[in-house]
């Protein structure tokens, strides 16, 4: 898609559907000469739009040339540089009505703007210098946290967390290059040579242990956009569409005393101290299943073996058979919980701390029909996963492009430390620093190509 700076553009920048208010964003050089023509205020004598209305509300209706008076609106004004877009911005508040949204923004059109691209309001603050890649990213992670510390963790970025780091590592890293640049100028004026100079120690302590640990850090940032995967697997009848109803607060699997009752899986998502999980409630495994019965079990084994943790439920009321058995040699070598289930049946004792025979590790007690132990289960679960997620989300990285970005950051550096202390030639290192230079940039969206920008934006809705 051609992007035309001097376009003038407009979407709906709220959620589809019906609701109280929905607001129609217009950005570009003729937003207020466009609103005008079809904005009447409250009061007659009022002037049309114009930067003495910055930062206000202004009371009145949006009529139609033909119809007449289509509603009864809001319209803030927003002058550029001091906008979201950093251009002149007008954002039409109307009543939140399918129908009547629609019309106002078919209007807008006709006067001369035309529709917005997915994320083309966020392209023009990035190209506007308002804010800077990394940022414009942390946007969608924020529009799409399904869970508050995701939230936080997108808010954080948003708010320059991983590109005032960036920054500040590129500064230490100029300054490095820079004592290269002069070695390799004036070496012969220099009394220390590169082999015992400090760089490498900078570089080594300074720089390379931030970005490790912000790649570190990714998996914990996956976790928190895409969801932990957590299978709930075990022979039918053990209590496992229980125990997702228990998770969901309701009941949404069936549940019935009949075994195989659940012949496919199902997915939903939950939230577990702050953090997203996919839950999946499988197909009971056992042998001798029916053709639509062993459908099910198929997928089941397919999506244990897809999962981040795996809880093996086992029926804490009866033995354990060869099922219980030979599903446990299936899973065992994930990151796995056992849980013994229905200790409501127990009769008052106490189930056995470990299963005799089947495994060593301590078992989560619990009851899915009265929630008993839930609570102990959510904290083995964040402690078996080792999620020691940074608590204000600065230091957690999410997006795989940058990811890949400071991974070359590290290769670089390791290159160039390999380099001091060498016979070879200075120039070597420097052109290492300065491609680990040019990976920072990239980041925060220096010297992107607009392939890169279409990749990034097109994720966004149109609205933003």
């Amino acid at each position: 898609m051609h992007y035309l700076s001097n376009d003038t553009i407009a979407a709906v920048a709220t959620s589809q559907g019906t609701g109280g208010i929905a607001i129609i964003k217009i950005s570009g050089p003729q937003a207020f000469e466009i609103v005008s023509r079809i904005f009447r205020p409250r009061h007659l004598t009022a002037r049309g739009l114009t930067a003495c209305d910055h930062q206000r509300l202004v009371y009145g209706h949006i009529v139609h040339p033909q119809t007449g008076v289509l509603d009864e609106v809001l319209v803030a004004v927003m002058c550029g540089p001091r906008s979201y877009t950093t251009e002149d911005v007008v954002e039409i508040n109307c009543h939140g009505g399918a129908v009547v949204t629609q019309e106002i923004l078919n209007l807008v059109i006709t006067q001369g703007a035309r529709p917005a691209q997915p994320g083309e309001f966020t392209r023009r603050a990035f190209l506007g210098g308002r804010i800077n890649l990394a940022e414009a990213e942390a946007v969608i992670d924020l529009i799409n946290a399904k869970t508050r510390k995701a939230a936080r963790a997108g808010l954080q970025q948003l708010n320059n967390g991983i590109a005032q780091q960036i920054n500040e590592l590129q500064n230490m890293l100029m300054e490095i290059l820079a004592e290269i640049e002069a070695y390799i100028d004036f070496d012969d004026d220099l009394e220390e040579t590169l082999s015992i100079s400090p760089l490498k120690q900078r570089m080594t302590s300074d720089i390379l242990p931030v970005i490790n640990g912000f790649i570190s850090s990714f998996r914990e940032g996956r976790i928190l956009k895409e969801g932990l995967r957590l299978v709930i697997a075990g022979r039918p009848n053990v209590g496992k569409s229980s125990l997702v109803n228990r998770f969901l607060n309701q009941e949404r699997v069936i549940v019935t005393a009949v075994p195989g009752t659940t012949r496919d899986i199902i997915e939903e998502m939950i939230d577990i101290d702050g953090l997203p999980v996919v839950v999946t409630d499988t197909a009971g495994i056992h042998r001798r299943p029916d053709p639509v019965e062993a459908i099910g079990i198929e997928k089941s084994e397919a999506a244990i073996a897809e999962a981040d943790l795996v809880l093996f439920l086992i029926d804490g009321s009866e033995p354990l058979n060869s099922e219980d058995r030979q599903i446990y040699g299936q899973i065992k070598r994930q990151d796995h919980l056992v849980v013994q289930n229905k200790i409501d049946l127990c009769q008052g004792q106490p189930p056995p701390p470990t299963i005799e025979g089947l495994c060593t590790e301590e078992v989560v007690r619990i009851s899915a029909l009265t929630g008993d132990g839930l609570e102990r289960l959510k904290e083995q679960i964040v402690l078996r996963l080792g999620l020691g997620i940074d608590p204000d989300g600065s230091r957690i990285l999410v997006n795989l492009r940058q990811r890949k970005l400071l991974e070359a950051v590290q290769q670089h550096l390791d290159q160039a430390c390999c380099y001091i202390g060498q016979t070879c030639e200075a120039e070597l290192v420097a052109i290492e620093i300065k491609d680990a230079l040019k990976a920072f940039q990239e980041i925060l969206g220096q010297g992107v190509s607009e392939d890169v920008l279409d990749h990034i934006f097109e994720r966004f809705c149109i609205g933003k």
